[in-house]
């Protein structure tokens, strides 16, 4: 998934189709834009199903490393806004797996 904010994209992976870890972390990521609603299985599915998906109006970025930004936090269209991004993603550290071949 990718926001942009302005000119700058920044890149949300969600990963229905993998198991253990990742896939638990795109389950709670859909779970949370949907209202709940059953997570898709494949990515084919919920690109069919993306309507049913929250507009995310804002974002809240963290530098993650030299070069890498996390999103650390979002707003979703009609949410009351004080000024705080309320839904924060809190997936814990980032995990490097040289085997995954991307």
């Amino acid at each position: 998934m990718t926001f942009q904010c302005r000119v700058q994209n920044f890149a949300k992976w969600v990963c229905l189709q993998h198991t253990g870890y990742a896939r638990a972390q795109a389950e709670r990521f859909w779970q949370s834009l949907s209202g709940g609603t059953p997570v898709p299985r494949t990515v084919d599915d919920a690109l069919q199903r993306q309507d049913e998906l929250a507009w995310v109006t804002h974002i809240r970025v963290a530098l993650d490393s030299d070069k890498y930004w996390r999103i650390i936090g979002y707003r979703i269209d009609g949410e009351n806004y004080d000024g705080n991004l309320r839904r924060i993603m809190s997936w814990g550290r980032l995990e490097l797996n040289d085997s995954i071949p991307y």
